[in-house]
């Protein structure tokens, strides 16, 4: 690859790629349970779900308005199991787990 004024000429030349695509379509199946995610402890916000509540893909399980971040939405169609606290390399978290319905 060459960069002559400014402008790349030539593009990239993938090497040594081993075997072809496969045409076959592998559908996976969603683990028993998920674990999501709230943030840190010490923020303070709760979730809008409750242990027993039933949830739909994409639906909104966590959002903070007094601060810059992003809603937390559930990965699958469930049932929270529970609501919990679980250390982290960052310190503990809250976490929701869901019993996905697959």
């Amino acid at each position: 690859m060459k960069v002559l004024n400014g402008k790349i000429s030539g593009g990239y030349e993938f090497k040594q790629f081993k075997g072809q695509p496969s045409t076959e379509l592998v559908v996976l199946k969603l683990p028993e349970h998920l674990f999501v995610p709230l943030g840190r402890v010490d923020l303070g916000v709760k979730p809008l779900v409750r242990t027993g509540d039933n949830v739909k893909a994409g639906q909104i399980i966590w959002q903070d308005d007094m601060s810059i971040s992003s809603p937390v939405h559930s990965p699958a169609d469930g049932i929270v199991e529970s609501v919990q606290k679980m250390d982290s390399p960052a310190g503990q978290m809250s976490v929701i787990k869901i019993a996905s319905r697959s």
